[in-house]
């Protein structure tokens, strides 16, 4: 179980909506088989309300993260932002997004290890 944090644009565009980018990352993800996304509005509800009670400040922090997720029921929480867009053809996109397991004792697995 995931849930997607609202993508922030770092990007020089001002126009570009970082939540049509937060909802076109949600619906890729939904389409993997064994993956439950939370929507999108019943986490940016929660994050609120989080940062509003919980913390009386917004999240800044990996264990603000960790702690976040554990509120939520979820395996993970995503953030991401998008670092650079050109809407020209053929369009680019860069995102930087990064996972937070909600178990702290999670120790990240490296690429490619147990390969042979």
């Amino acid at each position: 179980t995931v849930a997607v944090l609202p993508f922030r644009n770092q990007s020089q565009e001002p126009t570009l909506s970082g939540d049509r980018v937060t909802l076109a990352y949600y619906d890729e993800l939904q389409a993997i088989p064994g993956f439950e996304v939370l929507p999108i509005g019943v986490v940016s509800a929660q994050l609120t309300s989080f940062e509003q009670n919980q913390l009386r400040r917004p999240l800044s922090t990996t264990d603000d993260i960790q702690q976040f997720a554990r509120a939520l029921g979820v395996d993970a929480v995503l953030q991401g932002s998008i670092t650079d867009y050109d809407a020209y053809y053929p369009p680019r996109l860069t995102l930087k997004v990064n996972w937070y397991a909600a178990n702290s004792g999670f120790h990240p697995v490296p690429p490619g290890y147990g390969l042979p």
